[in-house]
């Protein structure tokens, strides 16, 4: 028996964008719906009861033994962030597998104490004397101010794909 499959591409948009549309025509509808992908780009789609991902799963044999969800709950628990944060938190870490530098000297830990503590890169930018970060750190968040918006904007997902016709 043949499968069929359902394909959803348009030109000027990466398969992240597609899956990013496909979840929020789905919450549209009021599905719940699951993203499968262990790409951490997309916890910028989660939404509680409504969007989740599934990271992996593991098989022996012909049997699921073992599944790795992740929901804004998770995201909450982990890293005390909301989804909608996440494309900051990317955008100040980097993401060297998408060619994002982030900011010189900013590791995770720095990225998520600074960002829960303002909450947004915007409220970084205007008051970086308040973050728990060293006086280098403040020089090259500085320095990475001319490009965070650009950052921003290569992390953010769009959800704009046409998706219509796939779902129909």
């Amino acid at each position: 028996m043949a499968e069929l499959a359902t394909i959803c591409a348009e030109d000027g948009f990466e398969a992240d964008d597609c899956l990013a549309s496909l979840a929020r025509a789905g919450q549209t509808l009021g599905e719940k719906v699951i993203l499968a992908s262990p790409d951490k780009d997309l916890r910028q789609c989660l939404v509680e009861g409504q969007v989740t991902i599934l990271r992996s799963f593991t098989l022996r044999g012909q049997e699921v033994i073992d599944l790795d969800w992740f929901t804004s709950a998770r995201l909450k628990q982990e890293y005390n962030l909301v989804p909608s944060q996440w494309p900051a938190m990317q955008a100040l870490w980097g993401d060297t597998t998408d060619g994002i530098p982030g900011c010189a000297g900013w590791g995770e830990k720095t990225s998520l104490a600074a960002l829960q503590k303002a909450g947004s890169l915007a409220e970084i930018f205007r008051n970086p004397w308040a973050l728990p970060i060293t006086q280098r750190q403040q020089m090259s968040l500085m320095k990475f101010k001319l490009q965070a918006e650009k950052m921003l904007s290569l992390v953010t997902l769009r959800t704009d794909v046409d998706v219509w016709d796939v779902l129909r």
